[in-house]
């Protein structure tokens, strides 16, 4: 099951400016992906997209695959839509579709092989209560039947209680912002 999300909270990431450091620019991105960065009219969103985009598709990556945890970010190239509400991450031999959320405060990207149900929450704190409830009253499951797993890759699922169901999601944390992506199997 492919599923993957990345979250970056725009105040926090602007404010790092890393469109104007050439050495990480070249340990994150291709001389494509850079050329667009510098040449975009907002150069820290079109970076952060692409950022966002390669964490998405490494976390898909790494859950189809089961690797362990060690992103190399300049193995995943990114192509973006000029609408740029989406676009393609590769690696290897791999594509992966990526839908991109942008407001004024974070990017969401995800991708998955199913429809997603995804929410963005701004506290961290409480998200993953948050996240449970609303899973919860959709499915229409009690809050504590639910619990939240990771193997040992550090890959999450969501675990129903007493149902022997583990449902695989994606879960992602930056700044004051967490957001989820979970498949909707048979919906």
């Amino acid at each position: 099951m492919v599923v993957g999300n990345d979250v970056i909270d725009l105040e926090l990431a602007r404010a790092e400016r890393k469109s104007e450091n050439p050495r990480y620019l070249s340990k994150a991105f291709s001389e494509e992906e850079i050329e667009q960065v510098l040449n975009a009219e907002d150069r820290e969103l079109r970076l952060w997209l692409f950022w966002a985009m390669k964490e998405t598709a490494y976390k898909a990556h790494q859950r189809i695959f089961s690797l362990p945890r060690k992103i190399n970010p300049k193995a995943f190239h990114c192509t973006l839509e000029s609408s740029e509400m989406f676009g393609k991450v590769s690696i290897d031999e791999s594509v992966y579709d990526i839908e991109l959320d942008i407001t004024s405060d974070y990017v969401h990207a995800t991708t998955s092989s199913e429809k997603i149900s995804k929410n963005v929450f701004p506290n961290p704190e409480n998200s993953a209560t948050n996240y449970i409830e609303s899973l919860s009253n959709k499915f229409q499951f009690r809050p504590e039947d639910f619990i939240i797993k990771k193997d040992i890759l550090g890959i999450p699922s969501l675990v129903i209680k007493d149902h022997s169901v583990e449902i695989p999601f994606s879960l992602s944390h930056h700044g004051k912002f967490t957001a989820f992506a979970i498949p909707l199997i048979n919906s």
